[in-house]
């Protein structure tokens, strides 16, 4: 490259920067403050202002946002009444259809039925059976059901004293048995 064409491909990398670079150039003449301030102001960003959310004017949009709003409330009011009179209006149908076709509730045991109904026993007779009962089981839970325990426990015990001394048995007639077979 020659000195004219460096220069030229200076100007391209560094557009703003003004100093000439060449060949014959003294390179104590170039301030590098100067190339680096030059720099990085060149190569900042430059942001749009109406991309930024935090530059919207809020002077037309208080004045809009109102008279959106209120034409949304009327909106919800005019649903919110046609709701409102789809549900009463189906509550309606409802009672008539009911007023037409309903037959009162009426139920009346048979004869047969009644006369078993006759035959159970009343509240108060149930009421003291199940009083008796619930002692019952009491005296039961509290000392029948803790002897039952103890008989249990000693029950589980005597078994494994078995199971432990038939294993004990076999163990001792399988050791005597290799003691023999290796004495032979």
């Amino acid at each position: 490259m020659d000195a004219s064409n460096t220069g030229n491909h200076n100007k391209e990398l560094f557009p703003n920067c003004n100093v000439a670079f060449s060949d014959d150039s003294n390179a104590s003449d170039i301030d590098i403050d100067e190339i680096v301030a030059s720099i990085t102001t060149s190569q900042r960003f430059d942001f749009n202002s109406t991309k930024s959310l935090f530059n919207i004017a809020l002077d037309g949009f208080r004045e809009k946002s109102n008279e959106e709003i209120d034409r949304y409330k009327e909106s919800a009011q005019k649903v919110e009444k046609e709701w409102i009179d789809f549900i009463i209006g189906c509550i309606d149908v409802f009672k008539e259809t009911i007023a037409k076709h309903a037959t009162p509730f009426q139920c009346e045991p048979s004869k047969d039925q009644q006369a078993y109904l006759d035959q159970m026993p009343d509240l108060q007779n149930f009421l003291r059976n199940s009083v008796a009962f619930v002692k019952d089981a009491t005296t039961f839970l509290e000392k029948d059901h803790a002897e039952m325990s103890e008989l249990q426990l000693s029950l589980m015990d005597a078994c494994q004293h078995i199971l432990n001394s038939e294993s004990r048995i076999r163990l001792n007639e399988n050791l005597a048995a290799s003691d023999c077979t290796e004495r032979h």
